[in-house]
């Protein structure tokens, strides 16, 4: 309890922003590995997206 007799409620945080930026290289990583396959070997995106 806080000192006025509540709870506290905390929210969860979204993260660092260096969590952040690894999660969105990450993302942009996948992307780039899916279109060079399209691409080249002419495969679906819809079915490389389940990948």
């Amino acid at each position: 309890m806080s000192l006025t007799g509540r709870k506290s409620i905390f929210k969860k945080g979204r993260g660092n922003r260096k969590e952040a930026s690894l999660s969105q290289i990450r993302l942009q990583q996948r992307y780039l590995a899916i279109q060079e396959l399209h691409q080249e070997e002419k495969i679906a995106i819809l079915s490389l997206g389940e990948i």
